[in-house]
């Protein structure tokens, strides 16, 4: 029998300056992290239309503080609630595709990347670029598929070296607070080194089959 699954693939490449390709990785993601099923077991359970729905759970944000989600109050008509918001702005840490330098194993516990890096021009830094996610295409057979891409700059005046990667999403918890939550995270099995002036390009390509 054939297992039913939500695929998840990675890319990642590092240009110089001028453009040239200096190395190029890709593969499997290697896992969706509990906080990914803790979402969905959510909004499955949640109630249309009523003012108090029943999916609550208990989820780890990235900072690892445990928070009741979600915040279902249709009376308040927002909008957000609803969203699986990865989109993140040029600069936003808090949302989409994000890199980091450590390379410690997942657990079934893991909530954030083991050293994430932050958003800026200082040493160890990487500029975080808007983040893009094209359509749904067929790209052969039964298979149905789209992108998350983000570019990441180097300015820091140093090679700066990314050995993880993963994908937050910003959700409204049961007070009605934003929270940031990891869904993704990848330990690359080459780390990227990114020369001063570099650029990165992670992408993520989610994929079903329909059979």
């Amino acid at each position: 029998m054939k297992a039913l699954r939500m695929g998840l693939e990675y890319e990642v490449e590092v240009r110089d300056k001028n453009g040239k390709l200096i190395s190029k990785q890709k593969g499997e993601s290697h896992s969706w992290l509990k906080q990914w099923i803790q979402i969905l077991k959510g909004e499955f359970a949640t109630r249309h239309n009523a003012s108090v729905g029943n999916g609550n759970v208990s989820i780890n944000t990235e900072s690892g503080s445990a928070v009741t989600y979600p915040h279902h109050q249709y009376a308040q008509y927002y909008t957000y609630n609803l969203n699986l918001s990865t989109l993140g702005d040029a600069g936003d840490v808090t949302q989409g595709i994000i890199v980091g330098a450590g390379d410690t194993p997942n657990s079934l516990t893991t909530y954030a990347l083991a050293s994430k890096i932050g958003h800026g021009t200082s040493s160890g830094q990487l500029l975080y670029g808007a983040e893009s996610i094209e359509d749904v295409i067929n790209p052969s057979g039964m298979d149905l598929s789209f992108r998350i891409t983000r570019v990441f700059t180097n300015n820091s005046g140093a090679s700066v070296t990314v050995k993880e990667l993963g994908i937050l999403v910003k959700k409204i918890n049961s007070g009605a607070a934003s929270c940031s939550f990891l869904i993704v995270r990848d330990v690359l099995p080459s780390p990227s080194s990114i020369p001063d002036g570099a650029t990165m390009t992670v992408r993520y390509t989610v994929k079903i089959t329909v059979s």
